[in-house]
């Protein structure tokens, strides 16, 4: 299920993060910790023209989706080492 909450009071925000927050040792959880520090680095102030570019281009360094390499993460601590999981697939050929 895919959900989005839109929430504009600093508090409100540092709550979400620090208390809701992600799952632990999660793409989504890095991908959270990456966009707070670029909040908290902006937060309080109108921002000029360079400062809202620096914000766009840090927020597309930001991986909207899971990143290959987490995906093969995941894979290797729940099969083992994708090596071996082909020998072990090529065993019962």
């Amino acid at each position: 299920m895919l959900w989005r909450a839109y929430v504009d009071r600093p508090k409100a925000i540092d709550i979400m993060v620090k208390e809701y927050g992600a799952l632990s040792g999660t793409w989504k959880e890095e991908r959270l910790r990456r966009q707070y520090e670029i909040y908290l680095k902006y937060r309080g102030g109108t921002l000029s023209e360079g400062e809202v570019k620096e914000v766009e281009k840090q927020k597309k360094s930001i991986p909207s989706r899971m990143p290959k390499v987490w995906r093969i993460r995941k894979f290797e601590e729940i099969f083992g080492k994708i090596s071996e999981f082909k020998n072990e697939n090529n065993k019962h050929k």
